[in-house]
């Protein structure tokens, strides 16, 4: 029957736009502990092609620092030998590269914006994810950053710019 058809065809319209409950971040100990996800080259990949390199979705983002918090520092054979002090030094060398590439000129002027958003949104999300003592590493590099971000030509990278100066 067509009036059957075409109320039914507008319910599932009507729940596809409903807001999605969003998930905490996993834990360290809730992710696996393969060897896979403790050697550089996967470590490699988190930081410098899914962190770096591609603008995933802003959900991901928890999860992503959390594999880098979670991989094992290089002297630790052991899962339990991971401790809180590698996983921060991992995520720190991680975040430093994103600092740095956040911070520089060529970015701020040629990347586009929505790499743009995403570093700023990796670097937030990192800095909330380090020990205070880790995050103050990233002082100096950030404030160059902040420096680059303020002097761009467009609102929308002057506040990019605004949102981690607020942060450091």
């Amino acid at each position: 029957h067509p009036c059957l058809t075409r109320a039914t065809h507008h319910a599932p319209r009507a729940t596809r736009h409903a807001p999605r409950a969003t998930r905490p971040p996993p834990s360290p100990r809730a992710l696996p502990s393969s060897p896979a996800l403790r050697s550089a080259t996967a470590r490699f990949v988190l930081a410098e092609r899914l962190l770096l390199m591609r603008v995933l979705p802003h959900a991901a983002l928890p999860a992503l620092l959390a594999l880098l918090r979670a991989a094992e520092g290089p002297g630790a054979s052991t899962p339990e030998a991971a401790d809180a002090t590698a996983g921060a030094a991992a995520l720190t060398r991680a975040l430093d590269g994103v600092a740095a590439a956040w911070g520089s000129a060529a970015h701020v002027t040629h990347a586009p914006l929505a790499q743009q958003r995403y570093l700023t949104a990796a670097l937030l999300q990192g800095l909330d994810a380090l020990p205070a003592a880790a995050a103050e590493a990233l002082v100096a590099p950030l404030l160059s950053g902040v420096e680059q971000h303020l002097r761009s030509g467009l609102d929308a990278v002057r506040k990019l710019g605004m949102r981690v100066a607020e942060r450091v």
